[in-house]
């Protein structure tokens, strides 16, 4: 009786917990589905964005040094866990870039809070902050990053920097150079044979060209990784749910198997104590006889 109370007792945990991931799994697929509809729109502003910086870099050349020495990475990983293996993909990746750049003084902002646990050990180089659980929160995040660099950038002067994070549309890590800007528009986009014709003075049109080419790059990568770890977590949590279905098939049939065996076993005592009932009232009525 006791191995079948704890069978039952395992079989409740097991179908509460299944209740419970299949709650997160749906309400990482509404917040997919959000990021979706976010994700399209912003991908048209990035598109027009590049194409006007393309269009004005090819009539109106700038330079945009940079310190050679340092390197500013922003790794953007998971707030939250359920996620699989995508914090341990972008560590691997981030380890084997330092490997190809060994030359360079590395500086990373990790984001994600649960990202920020795969590093064995904090670092002067490696500042760690909070990610976004909902598309709500990427905003606020936003804001905290871009202070993060101002302030990297007015200690160690303009850095070149790269976002590493993981893509939905590739389902694979990319790296996205952003300082110096307009990196890719060139090769993206033609310009115009004629230079665009401008309200403001080209360096203060460049200025704020830049300023709305970092947000809305970061803000869109921001997404997208946000996007790809609720679609890891989706997976991560099917699996798990299949894992519990199996074994709850597997203790049912465990179950049954007890309640057979403690079935007979009553059986057998009820028998048992029929045939003991049966001797006792053969040898009362001899005994009677006998003495008559």
């Amino acid at each position: 009786m006791t191995r079948l109370r704890e069978v039952v007792r395992h079989m409740d945990t097991l179908a509460d917990i299944r209740e419970i991931m299949n709650a997160m799994k749906n309400l990482a697929i509404i917040e997919s589905r959000k990021l979706e509809k976010v994700l399209a729109s912003q991908r048209v502003i990035v598109s027009d964005i590049d194409r006007i910086a393309a269009n004005f870099t090819a009539h109106f050349p700038f330079e945009f040094p940079v310190d050679p020495r340092n390197h500013l990475y922003i790794l953007i990983g998971a707030e939250r866990g359920f996620s699989g293996s995508f914090n341990h993909q972008l560590q691997t990746y981030y380890r084997k870039l330092l490997q190809k750049s060994s030359d360079t003084n590395a500086i990373a902002i990790a984001v994600g809070r649960k990202f920020a646990t795969t590093f064995t050990a904090t670092s002067p180089q490696i500042i760690l902050l909070d990610g976004a659980s909902a598309q709500e929160e990427i905003s606020h995040v936003l804001n905290q990053l871009v202070n993060r660099v101002e302030i990297l950038q007015g200690r160690y002067g303009t850095l070149a920097c790269t976002v590493v994070r993981h893509d939905q549309l590739s389902r694979s890590i990319v790296t996205q150079p952003i300082l110096p800007p307009f990196q890719n528009t060139q090769t993206q986009y033609r310009s115009t044979p004629y230079p665009p014709r401008l309200y403001l003075h080209p360096p203060q049109f460049l200025s704020d060209l830049i300023q709305q080419y970092l947000f809305a790059h970061l803000y869109s990568g921001l997404n997208a990784s946000l996007l790809a770890e609720n679609e890891y977590r989706v997976a991560h949590l099917q699996g798990a749910i299949r894992h519990l279905d199996e074994r709850s098939v597997e203790l049912g049939r465990l179950r049954r198997g007890l309640r057979q065996e403690e079935i007979i076993e009553e059986i057998e005592v009820i028998l048992l104590n029929t045939d003991q009932g049966e001797t006792g009232d053969g040898d009362d009525s001899s005994e009677e006889f006998d003495g008559s």
